[in-house]
Formats: C-alpha cells, structure tokens, sequence
C-alpha cells in the first residue's frame, strides 16, 4: 500500500539530518582553530596556515609528526624550556603556574589525542612521559624550597618560642604576649606544641623530610635529564637539561649544607661473601658503625635487602652480622644495599654501601613431620615442617598445604624456615585415607618448585540436626534449627533442605555456629483449615545429607499448627478474581487480534535464542564484570567460577556435575597443566568463599575470580584453536 505523505515526511527529514551533520562539521572545524588560536602566548604568531582545514583523521601521518602535531609538541617544548629556567633560577611558582593552568593541560590533552599510532610512537610516549614528568618535579622542588623555609626559621631559633617570632637571644616572649606573627611561624609553633617535641628533635626531623625530597628530586630529575637527551622533546633538549642539571645541583648543595649543620657523619665498613648467591648460598655480611671520629656507635639499626629487608643492631662495639636470603630479589637488581637507618630525631646521618652480587636460582628442600592419629571434623590438622636451603633454614617462604587437592590453608616460613599451617578440618574431605602435601609457591622468587607429602587419617563423624516452627496463623513459617556433632561440635557452612508435609520447600545453610533459620512458604493445600476456619498440622523435616564427605547424613522433624479463620468472607473476593480474570483474558485476546501478523514471533524467538545461547563462558565473564561493577563481588566470583568449569569441561572432554572440589579432582584425575590446576584451585577457594562463607567477598577478590578465569579461557581456546 502506497503512502505518498509519509514518504515526503521521510525524505524532509533525510534533508534535515544532512544539513544537521555538515553544519557539525563545521562548527568543529572552526571550533579547532579558534582553540588552536588560543593556546599560549604568542600562540597566534605561531599557528600554521591552513591547519584549520585539514581532516582530523588525517594529522597522523606515517613518516612522522603532522604539521598540527608539531604545533602543539613545540608549543609542549616551548613550556618545558620556560619552566626549566624558572626552576633553575630558583623562580618555582612561576614554573608551576606554566604547568599547572589549564591551558597547558589543553595543549598536552590535545597532542596525546591526535599522536597515537605511526613510527614516531616512541617519541610521542616520550614527550607525554617528560611532560608529565616535568609537572611532578616542579611540584617536589616547590615543596622542597617550602621545608626549607620552615628549617631555616627552626635553625635560627634558640627556644620553642623564637618559632612564633624571632627575638634577641636570652629574652623570653609568651607567645601570648606578641602582637603579630606570619602564617608560617604560627602553623610551626602550633606544630611543635602539637608534637610535645623539643627544639632540637624538630629541626632534625624537618632535616630528614629535606633529604627524603632530595633523593625523591634527583630520581625523576635523571629521568628528565635522560629523557631531553634522546631528542623526544622535539627542540630544545639540552636547554631543558641544563636547565634542570642546574636546578639539581642548587638543590644537591643546599641539601649538603643542611646535613653538615645538623647530623653528625657515620662511616659504615662491611665485608661480605659477595659473589653467587642462592637461597641456597644467601649473603652474609660482618660490619661496624662508627661515626667520622671513630666512635662506635651501639643500638643503631642495621638494613639489608632490596624488596625484602632484614635488620639487626649494632653492639657496644658498633658491629653487627647479617644474612640475606635472596627469595623475593628483583631479576633486574645485582646489588643488595646495607644501610643505616636512623630514626627521625637520631643525631647521626644515615650511611648506605651497596654489594655487587650474581642471584641464582636454587631449589629448596621441604620436610614435613608425619601426622599421627585420625583427624575428625573440626579437628585441628596440624601440618609443621621446614623449607631449607642447604642446612639452613630460609625465611620467609610462602608455603601452601593441600588434602588432595583441597586447600588447608597457607604461610610462610619464620626467621629459621619453619611454618605451622593448623586448621580445622572440613566436611568435605571423604573418611579415609588421604595425602597432604605442603608445596613452596615459587611464583615471583627466586626459589623452584619443592613439595613433601605425608599421610593423613580420615574418619566419620555422627551430626545432629534439630528443627522447629512456632504456630503461625499464615501461609508461612519461621524455622530455626541447628547441625552439630553429638558432642556440641558446630556443623558449619553445609546445606540442610526444609520439607513440608514430604514436599521440598527450601534449602538454608548453618551459620558459623551451627545454627539455621529461615521463613518458608507452606503448601497450599497443607495449610488449609477448610471454610469454617481452625487449626491443620502441618509436618516438617529438616534432612542433612551431605553427598559424600566424612560427615554422615541426619534428620529431624517438628509440627507446625496452623490456625485460620473462616473462609466464608473469602468467597466475595475469589468472585471478584475470576472477574478480573475474566477481563485479562478478554484484553488479550484483543490485543493478539491487533497485533501484526510478522515481526513479533521472531524477536521473541530471537529473544529465547540469545538467552539459551548467551550463557557462555563468555557471556559469564561479560555477566562477572556486569555484577563487580555494580557491587556485587560474590556474584563476580560465582560467575567466573561458571565460565571456568564450563571452559575446562569443553576442553578436557569432561561432564561431571558433582561439587566443586569434585570437579577440581576430576580434573586433576584428567592431567590438567599444574599451571592450570594451580589457577583452578584459587578460582575454587575463591568460589567456595562466596558461595558458602557468611561475610561477602572483597572487590579486589571478585576482580582476581574474573582474571583467574580469564587466562583459564585464553590457554584453553587458544589450545582448541590449534587443535
């Protein structure tokens, strides 16, 4: 059927949506380059003719930078060179003001969004990176130059309250009695009467804050300077870098006139048994603090160690010994530091040396003291034994302790390599024999994989299970109950189904305590007093049947009396109902007759599609970020646990739907990757954690769930793919 009006309201509206769009064009083309006009001093002297015309899509070309790019990486340039002046002058807040306005971060917005891609890509991160950078120094450099203030007013001072306002030595002023004073001597009275700390203790921990600023300011200014080096700022680098060389060595001097005048120096003297180390082989070091004159310095802290730290204190004599184990050394580190580390009110100036060393991987030995006896449920299962390296003992191992696969719990090794992983033991793990084994967790050390096993006695254990139910006058009930062991032994986190009157009405799971309850729906028919009204029964069991584990199965049954009233007054409404019915039916009916022919049978069936297609692993990873997102942790987790079993079911030719842990041995059965079993086992623990513990999962868990499943997915479709 032809219809000539909506064709010319169709074709209007095309004409209007074209006009829409090229007048956008426009005004976004004349947009650009009344901002471009805008950007800096002088930046009309140096805009380039034409750059308004050209096509954004195009500013990025393959051999370099575009015309627009280079605009604005000078402009970028230009600023750096001021700010650096400025710096090295001693000018910081004018160096701030060029970095910190708006206009410069327009400037830098803009080349980032326009300067991804092409060859000169690594000059692009370069310039972003310096700019940045450059930024984060100004910012230090004022705030050194503004603790240094406050050190100079606490230098000059004789008392606390030469602080407040500075008067002739030997004449006391009460605070209270001065007229005026600034800002800043003010806040560094009240700081000091704040701190209950004296003269002296003040100006040495502000000189300390000074030296933390200078080696913070001399990290990222060799980064700057290396960066204006390699030529990415696009014109004048070595003007920058001296700039900031220049600014350093300012900073450099002053730093070594404020510890001259408030530390005393220390010379650190060590010998050690640099060269290869291990876990195996660690370093050990023998040494003396003295200060410059020579006098031994006792109960001062010694440190060694790169991520990791081991201290010890000096003796009378000054001298210390130390041994460190390289577990967690960085593979891009080969020198271990030892240092004296002063607190913040210590007389003495820190002193640091460093150890030239080669780290060595190395395997350990684990041994584990056999377990003696039967273990029952809610036993403590004390698993002990130490991680060597050598005939020593190594610190700080972290250690994980399995029953067949199932997660007992995890440490790490004490000062003499030893660990103590006790917990209770669970439901799940059926009678009998079983193996634990305790394993060293190599990942990011320096250590190979090292596991003992030893035996472990499983037995049975009887629960008992109670239920009840006050009376109710409605169609639900409040049931509480609990599942323990004969001797009062809480049956904790397991499953108990709710049955009324022999019909499945609800499952709840026992708290920390052994207790339950919940509110059910009574059956229809069950709590029905019929129409003149009184009192049914109602029969309700509580069955405990734990499908496996060493707990056996329990039962437990209550009466419920329910009362109602007559029904009599019940029937007008039930007229009413079918009324309404009635008249639901007859609107249906219409609308179907209205409907058109085509179309919604296929978007409802397209709709069925996608929800029986969608679930996924896929989609239950899309599903897992939706409920993060949206605060729901334990759901996250759940629904990577899905995609994961689902993916490992596909790719290992497995169909179990047993529990979790069944899974995990099944797949373990199935020669799994140890990688892969590893990932499984974490993913398992955090599922069990979500679905079964009362408090709910951190953000930071159901975040690690959807990445565990994640590379479970990119090895196993990446394997069927070359398959």
């Amino acid at each position: 059927m032809s219809r000539p009006g909506f064709d010319r309201w169709r074709r209007l509206s095309l004409a209007l949506l074209v006009v829409s769009v090229v007048s956008l064009l426009a005004a976004a083309v004349v947009g650009v380059a009344v901002s471009d006009a805008e950007f800096g001093p002088g930046a009309s002297s140096d805009s380039i003719e034409g750059l308004s015309q050209e096509d954004p899509n195009e500013l990025t070309t393959s051999g370099g930078l575009s015309a627009y790019q280079r605009q604005l990486a000078e402009r970028l340039a230009s600023r750096a060179r001021q700010a650096s002046a400025n710096l090295s002058s001693g000018d910081v807040d004018r160096a701030r003001s060029l970095l910190d306005d708006t206009e410069y971060e327009s400037v830098l917005s803009a080349y980032s969004n326009v300067s991804t891609g092409g060859q000169n890509e690594s000059d692009v991160r370069a310039l972003l990176r310096s700019s940045r950078l450059l930024g984060n120094y100004s910012t230090m450099v004022s705030g050194y130059w503004d603790t240094h203030r406050n050190y100079s007013i606490l230098r000059n001072a004789t008392t606390v309250f030469d602080i407040y306002r500075p008067v002739d030595r030997g004449v006391v002023v009460h605070p209270g009695a001065v007229a005026t004073a600034d800002e800043r001597r003010r806040a560094l009275f009240r700081q000091a009467l704040d701190r209950n700390t004296t003269l002296t203790e003040f100006r040495r921990t502000t000189a300390r804050d000074l030296l933390k600023l200078d080696e913070r300011i001399n990290e990222t200014g060799a980064e700057l300077i290396s960066l204006y080096r390699n030529g990415s700022a696009l014109g004048g680098n070595e003007t920058s870098a001296r700039a900031i060389r220049t600014s350093l060595a300012n900073i450099s001097e002053t730093t070594r006139e404020v510890r001259e005048a408030t530390f005393r120096e220390t010379a650190l003297r060590i010998e050690s048994n640099a060269g290869r180390i291990s876990a195996a082989d660690p370093l050990t070091v023998t040494g003396r603090l003295r200060t410059a004159n020579g006098t031994a310095l006792e109960g001062r802290r010694i440190a060694i160690g790169t991520n990791e730290t081991t201290s010890t204190t000096t003796d009378d004599d000054g001298a210390f010994s130390l041994t460190y184990w390289p577990v967690f050394h960085p593979s891009n580190t080969s020198t271990v530091r030892v240092q004296y580390v002063p607190n913040a009110t210590a007389p003495y100036a820190a002193a640091e040396t460093s150890i030239n060393v080669t780290v060595e991987r190395s395997k350990p030995t684990v041994a584990i003291e056999p377990l003696e006896g039967t273990v029952h449920y809610g036993d403590p299962v004390p698993v002990t034994g130490q991680v060597r390296g050598g005939e020593e003992g190594i610190p700080a191992v972290p250690v994980v302790a399995t029953i067949d696969g199932r997660l007992l719990n995890r440490t790490e090794t004490d000062g003499s390599g030893r660990f103590l992983i006790n917990a209770s033991l669970s439901g799940d793990v059926p009678a009998g024999e079983h193996t634990v084994r305790v394993r060293v967790r190599a990942e990011n050390t320096t250590l190979r994989a090292a596991n003992a096993t030893t035996p472990l006695q499983v037995g049975e254990s009887d629960t008992e299970l109670s239920v009840s139910a006050p009376a109710t006058a409605d169609q639900t009930a409040r049931v509480a109950g609990t599942l323990r062991l004969p001797d009062g032994t809480p049956v904790v986190a397991e499953r108990v189904a709710l049955l009324a009157d022999g019909e499945p009405v609800s499952t709840v799971r026992t708290t920390a305590n052994g207790t339950f309850e919940t509110t059910i729906s009574l059956p229809d028919d069950a709590a029905s007093a019929g129409v003149l009204g009184g009192e049914t029964q109602v029969s309700l069991e509580a069955v405990f049947e734990p499908g496996g584990g060493n707990l056996r199965p329990s039962r437990a049954t209550a009466t419920v009396t329910v009362a109602r009233g007559p029904a009599l007054l019940g029937l007008a409404g039930v007229g009413l109902a079918l009324v309404a019915v009635a008249g639901v039916a007859v609107v249906w009916v219409r609308r179907e007759d209205t409907t058109p022919p085509t179309g919604g049978s296929e978007q409802s069936d397209r709709s069925s599609e996608t929800v029986a297609t969608g679930r996924d692993p896929e989609w239950l990873l899309e599903h897992a970020g939706t409920e993060l997102e949206d605060g729901q942790p334990d759901s996250a987790v759940m629904a990577s646990y899905a995609a994961c079993r689902q993916t490992l079911e596909a790719a290992l030719s497995v169909d179990q739907p047993g529990t979790h842990w069944e899974f995990y041995t099944t797949c373990r059965t199935a020669g799994i990757e140890e990688d892969d079993l590893d990932t499984l086992l974490e993913l398992t623990e955090l599922y069990e954690r979500a679905a079964f513990a009362d408090d709910t999962v951190s953000a930071d868990r159901g975040a690690r769930a959807i990445t565990l499943a994640e590379e479970l997915a990119d090895t196993h479709v990446d394997d069927e793919d070359h398959n």
